[in-house]
């Protein structure tokens, strides 16, 4: 008899300890965002969850504030692993990546012609900047594409690094 109580009382207590953490998980989920983490770990210490607190490990804080892990490598966001571990590169949902595929001459053309539209509807010289909003396009992408456009003699620089700016002169 002795050994089941025992039993049950182990078993109370591993509930009780899942509850309470997961009161912490929800009371650090409704933290306001402002808050420092001093501030937080000092008020956690005041309260009867101090030793729960201080057991928990990142993953669940990560869970409760309904945050994606960060990778080791560069503080990318981890993307979901395979089976042999490696990363998902798919967006969510089926959804197509913004952007171009300059890997192709067919996308580095489609790059190049929504430069410049962008630059023909512009009327103006703009920077880089613009141009980025305007087409989705990387500033990889968008330097390449006015270089190659530039030695068309389809497009006119002016001025250096961050102020330089681009107008469409020619006719393509």
């Amino acid at each position: 008899m002795a050994r089941r109580s025992n039993k049950m009382q182990n078993a109370l207590e591993a509930a009780m300890a899942e509850v309470s953490q997961d009161i912490m998980l929800r009371a650090i989920a409704n933290t306001p965002k402002d808050m420092s983490l001093g501030d937080f770990i000092e008020a956690m210490d005041r309260t009867t969850f101090a030793a729960d607190f201080r057991a928990l490990d990142l993953g669940s804080f990560h869970a409760a504030l309904g945050q994606t892990t960060v990778s080791r490598r560069r503080g990318r966001p981890a993307g979901k692993a395979t089976k042999r571990g490696a990363r998902k590169t798919a967006p969510k949902g089926g959804r197509k990546k913004k952007g171009f595929s300059t890997r192709t001459q067919a996308g580095r053309e489609a790059l190049d012609a929504a430069i410049a539209e962008a630059l023909k509807s512009a009327g103006a010289p703009v920077r880089s900047e613009v141009l980025k909003a305007g087409t989705g396009a990387t500033p990889n992408q968008i330097r390449q594409s006015l270089a190659r456009l530039m030695e068309a003699k389809q497009v006119a620089k002016k001025g250096e690094k961050r102020a330089t700016e681009y107008r469409w002169k020619g006719r393509k």
